[in-house]
């Protein structure tokens, strides 16, 4: 009879409920928030009216935010990359900083999973950051087999991102010139 008493099953709902609520809770760790600002980063740099030295924010992004513990915020850090590089980086700047990060070793304080979210990141940022060089620049050539190799990476977003970077750096004279290279 207890199995069809309606009270102990509204019970045993809101008991399942707030056990629920408690998990989430437990394993929010403002990753929402964070996620929030990365947003809010690649709104602005879409809007191309940031001023000033963006090092610093295109270093946080490289280093944090692309190394971040969730897949969401990672996404989204990684998005605010890109419209940087793509809105920011027509100069060259960001191409550089992408090369040395994905050439450095870990520092010994870093675990190895942060440390290869942290590279395949960069590859995508240099892929981004590839697009503002001149189509006859033979360093296409370089940047598009590094972004090739990345395309084994497990990740749908990071593949995704590469493949839009590859697009236009194939249809450079640089890659045409070098055949099969």
């Amino acid at each position: 009879k207890s199995k069809n008493n309606p009270k102990k099953m509204k019970f045993a709902e809101l008991d399942t409920e707030k056990a629920e609520q408690k998990l989430i809770e437990s394993k929010d760790d403002g990753w929402a928030e964070r996620r929030g600002i990365a947003m809010a980063l690649e709104e602005c740099a879409n809007t191309g009216k940031l001023e000033g030295d963006l090092s610093e924010l295109f270093k946080f992004l490289q280093f944090e935010g692309i190394a971040d513990r969730d897949d969401l915020v990672r996404s989204a850090m990684l998005k605010a990359g890109v419209s940087l590089i793509k809105n920011y980086g027509q100069d060259g700047r960001f191409l550089t900083k992408c090369e040395h990060a994905i050439s450095t070793t870990p520092e010994k304080d870093i675990n190895e999973f942060k440390y290869d979210l942290r590279k395949q990141g960069n590859v995508v940022l240099l892929g981004a950051a590839a697009a503002h060089l001149d189509p006859e620049n033979p360093k296409v050539v370089s940047v598009a087999q590094s972004l090739c190799k990345a395309l084994t990476i497990p990740s749908e977003d990071v593949q995704i991102a590469i493949s839009d970077c590859l697009v236009p750096l194939c249809k450079t004279a640089a890659i045409k010139k070098s055949g099969s290279k």
